[in-house]
């Protein structure tokens, strides 16, 4: 058995950082969906998503968490949060209740309150039923937590370095499956 030294558990946790923040909002944004605030299962997420928060701020040395949402992509802070399938599914979850809402874009101060926080979640659950909330909820100005749509055609949204790492990704990724179509149907014909 192995055991991680210091620096490989601060790289693991930097690199696990983004996706807890997304999933801790997540369960804490479905479980408003199921009960009252003041119901056990709500409070009892409150601080483990308050803690992803601050811990992603301490890993990343950012003074907030920004989360965008565009399409099957997720920027965490101006980079694309790279997990696994189930996580991106999850993830693209909490882009869908907040796209229902009018939004795609949360952005969670490092120091948030556990009522700012909560106030949040609740906003965006109830906006998921009633029209008015979710009016309500892209006006609001709630301390710690900052919300709006932003638009995928400007420019702005991904960083150029983004950018072209996002198109190099792409483009390696087509030219990887055109490789293999090929070498499967050569294997198919007996050419290999």
């Amino acid at each position: 058995m192995t055991s991680l030294t210091s620096a490989d558990r601060t790289k693991q946790e930097r690199a696990l950082a983004p996706a807890r923040v997304v999933t801790s909002v997540l369960k804490l944004v479905k479980a408003c969906l199921l009960y009252d605030d003041s119901n056990q299962a709500v409070q009892q997420l409150v601080s483990p998503t308050l803690e992803a928060i601050s811990t992603f701020c301490l890993a990343r040395e950012a003074d907030s968490v920004k989360i965008l949402f565009a399409g099957d992509i997720v920027f965490v802070n101006r980079r694309v949060l790279r997990a696994g399938r189930d996580m991106i599914m999850l993830a693209c979850e909490l882009g869908e209740l907040l796209a229902r809402c009018n939004l795609s874009e949360v952005t969670f101060d490092g120091r948030v309150g556990a009522g700012e926080l909560l106030g949040f979640a609740r906003q965006l659950a109830d906006g998921q039923r009633d029209p008015n909330a979710a009016e309500r909820l892209r006006h609001a100005e709630i301390s710690g937590v900052s919300v709006r749509w932003v638009e995928l055609s400007a420019e702005d949204w991904l960083p150029s370095m983004e950018r072209s790492l996002f198109a190099r990704v792409v483009r390696d990724y087509a030219a990887s499956t055109l490789f293999m179509r090929r070498f499967y149907a050569d294997l198919e014909q007996g050419e290999l």
